[in-house]
Protein backbone atom coordinates (compact mmCIF):
# COMPACT_ATOMS: atom_id res chain seq x y z
CA UNK A 1 0.00 0.00 0.00
CA UNK A 2 2.82 2.40 0.85
CA UNK A 3 4.55 1.92 -2.51
CA UNK A 4 1.25 2.74 -4.23
CA UNK A 5 1.15 6.15 -2.53
CA UNK A 6 4.74 6.83 -3.46
CA UNK A 7 4.10 5.94 -7.11
CA UNK A 8 0.96 8.09 -7.12
CA UNK A 9 3.01 11.09 -5.92
CA UNK A 10 5.66 10.51 -8.58
CA UNK A 11 3.06 10.38 -11.37
CA UNK A 12 1.39 13.67 -10.38
CA UNK A 13 1.98 16.45 -12.90
CA UNK A 14 4.53 18.87 -11.58
CA UNK A 15 3.28 22.39 -10.82
CA UNK A 16 6.16 23.94 -12.78
CA UNK A 17 5.14 22.00 -15.91
CA UNK A 18 1.62 23.48 -16.01
CA UNK A 19 2.42 26.39 -18.30
CA UNK A 20 0.69 29.74 -18.39
CA UNK A 21 3.30 30.79 -20.98
CA UNK A 22 5.87 28.61 -22.68
CA UNK A 23 8.54 29.25 -25.32
CA UNK A 24 12.00 28.23 -26.44
CA UNK A 25 14.86 30.69 -26.55
CA UNK A 26 18.65 30.69 -26.72
CA UNK A 27 20.56 30.81 -23.42
CA UNK A 28 22.23 34.01 -24.59
CA UNK A 29 22.59 36.06 -27.74
CA UNK A 30 25.56 35.09 -29.86
CA UNK A 31 26.84 38.00 -31.92
CA UNK A 32 28.27 37.40 -35.37
CA UNK A 33 31.86 38.56 -35.49
CA UNK A 34 33.59 39.30 -38.77
CA UNK A 35 37.26 38.87 -39.63
CA UNK A 36 38.03 42.49 -38.62
CA UNK A 37 36.63 41.91 -35.11
CA UNK A 38 38.50 38.62 -34.71
CA UNK A 39 41.76 40.17 -35.96
CA UNK A 40 41.45 43.13 -33.59
CA UNK A 41 40.72 40.81 -30.65
CA UNK A 42 43.70 38.58 -31.48
CA UNK A 43 46.09 41.56 -31.80
CA UNK A 44 44.81 43.07 -28.53
CA UNK A 45 45.18 39.78 -26.63
CA UNK A 46 48.66 39.25 -28.09
CA UNK A 47 49.67 42.80 -27.13
CA UNK A 48 48.60 42.22 -23.50
CA UNK A 49 50.50 38.91 -23.36
CA UNK A 50 53.65 40.44 -24.92
CA UNK A 51 53.50 43.40 -22.53
CA UNK A 52 53.19 41.06 -19.56
CA UNK A 53 56.16 38.99 -20.77
CA UNK A 54 58.29 42.10 -21.37
CA UNK A 55 57.62 43.30 -17.82
CA UNK A 56 58.32 39.82 -16.41
CA UNK A 57 54.74 39.48 -15.15
CA UNK A 58 54.42 35.78 -15.87
CA UNK A 59 51.17 35.31 -13.99
CA UNK A 60 49.58 38.22 -15.88
CA UNK A 61 50.80 36.78 -19.22
CA UNK A 62 49.38 33.37 -18.35
CA UNK A 63 46.11 34.99 -17.22
CA UNK A 64 45.65 36.98 -20.45
CA UNK A 65 46.52 33.96 -22.57
CA UNK A 66 44.10 31.75 -20.63
CA UNK A 67 41.29 34.33 -20.82
CA UNK A 68 41.75 34.67 -24.58
CA UNK A 69 41.78 30.88 -25.03
CA UNK A 70 38.67 30.35 -22.89
CA UNK A 71 36.82 33.14 -24.72
CA UNK A 72 37.79 31.66 -28.10
CA UNK A 73 36.60 28.17 -27.13
CA UNK A 74 33.36 29.53 -25.66
CA UNK A 75 32.59 31.60 -28.76
CA UNK A 76 32.95 28.59 -31.05
CA UNK A 77 29.98 26.96 -29.32
CA UNK A 78 26.42 27.85 -30.19
CA UNK A 79 24.09 28.76 -27.32
CA UNK A 80 21.78 25.98 -26.20
CA UNK A 81 18.10 26.43 -26.80
CA UNK A 82 16.23 26.22 -23.49
CA UNK A 83 12.56 25.83 -22.77
CA UNK A 84 11.07 28.59 -20.64
CA UNK A 85 7.90 27.79 -18.70
CA UNK A 86 6.02 30.33 -16.62
CA UNK A 87 3.58 28.60 -14.30
CA UNK A 88 1.59 29.58 -11.23
CA UNK A 89 4.50 28.44 -9.02
CA UNK A 90 7.37 30.19 -10.77
CA UNK A 91 9.63 30.05 -13.78
CA UNK A 92 11.45 27.04 -15.14
CA UNK A 93 14.37 27.72 -17.48
CA UNK A 94 15.85 24.56 -18.90
CA UNK A 95 16.12 22.32 -15.84
CA UNK A 96 16.29 25.10 -13.23
CA UNK A 97 13.25 26.16 -11.21
CA UNK A 98 12.79 29.63 -9.73
CA UNK A 99 9.77 30.08 -7.41
CA UNK A 100 7.97 33.43 -7.47
CA UNK A 101 8.26 33.74 -3.68
CA UNK A 102 12.05 34.17 -4.06
CA UNK A 103 11.73 36.94 -6.66
CA UNK A 104 11.31 40.63 -5.92
CA UNK A 105 10.60 42.34 -9.28
CA UNK A 106 10.87 42.06 -13.04
CA UNK A 107 11.44 44.29 -16.06
CA UNK A 108 11.43 43.78 -19.80
CA UNK A 109 13.87 45.45 -22.17
CA UNK A 110 12.35 45.25 -25.64
CA UNK A 111 14.12 46.99 -28.51
CA UNK A 112 13.99 44.59 -31.47
CA UNK A 113 16.02 43.36 -33.23
CA UNK A 114 18.79 44.19 -30.72
CA UNK A 115 17.30 43.45 -27.30
CA UNK A 116 14.33 41.26 -26.34
CA UNK A 117 14.98 40.28 -22.75
CA UNK A 118 13.14 39.56 -19.48
CA UNK A 119 15.07 40.38 -16.30
CA UNK A 120 14.09 39.10 -12.87
CA UNK A 121 15.55 40.34 -9.62
CA UNK A 122 15.64 38.08 -6.57
CA UNK A 123 14.91 38.94 -2.96
CA UNK A 124 18.35 37.66 -1.89
CA UNK A 125 20.91 40.39 -2.61
CA UNK A 126 23.71 37.92 -3.38
CA UNK A 127 21.76 36.22 -6.15
CA UNK A 128 22.36 37.66 -9.64
CA UNK A 129 19.47 38.72 -11.86
CA UNK A 130 17.89 36.05 -14.01
CA UNK A 131 18.14 36.99 -17.70
CA UNK A 132 15.79 35.27 -20.15
CA UNK A 133 15.75 35.90 -23.89
CA UNK A 134 12.24 36.43 -25.28
CA UNK A 135 12.98 35.32 -28.84
CA UNK A 136 9.50 35.43 -30.47
CA UNK A 137 7.48 35.67 -27.23
CA UNK A 138 4.96 38.52 -27.14
CA UNK A 139 6.28 41.03 -24.54
CA UNK A 140 2.80 42.48 -23.81
CA UNK A 141 1.35 39.05 -23.03
CA UNK A 142 4.42 38.19 -20.94
CA UNK A 143 4.18 41.47 -19.01
CA UNK A 144 0.49 40.86 -18.23
CA UNK A 145 1.25 37.37 -16.89
CA UNK A 146 4.24 38.57 -14.84
CA UNK A 147 2.22 41.42 -13.30
CA UNK A 148 -0.07 38.84 -11.68
CA UNK A 149 2.92 37.54 -9.69
CA UNK A 150 5.53 40.31 -9.31
CA UNK A 151 5.80 44.09 -9.35
CA UNK A 152 7.37 45.62 -12.42
CA UNK A 153 10.43 47.86 -12.17
CA UNK A 154 9.07 50.59 -14.40
CA UNK A 155 11.47 52.78 -16.31
CA UNK A 156 14.39 50.40 -15.85
CA UNK A 157 16.82 50.69 -18.75
CA UNK A 158 19.40 48.33 -20.14
CA UNK A 159 22.53 48.45 -17.97
CA UNK A 160 25.62 50.20 -19.32
CA UNK A 161 27.56 46.94 -19.08
CA UNK A 162 24.94 45.08 -21.14
CA UNK A 163 24.94 47.87 -23.75
CA UNK A 164 28.75 47.77 -23.98
CA UNK A 165 28.77 43.98 -24.27
CA UNK A 166 26.26 44.22 -27.10
CA UNK A 167 28.10 47.12 -28.82
CA UNK A 168 31.47 45.33 -28.71
CA UNK A 169 29.84 41.98 -29.58
CA UNK A 170 31.24 40.28 -26.53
Amino acid sequence: MRSFRLNKKLNMPEKYETAILKWKAPEYIKHNKGPAWLGTAAVTAAAFVIYAIMTSEWIMALTFFTLALVYYVHQRQDPKEVEVIISEMGIKVGGQKFPFNQMSKFWIIYNPPFVKTLYISFAQRYKPDLVIQLDEQDPVKLRNVMLTQLPEWEGKEESAIDALIRAFKL
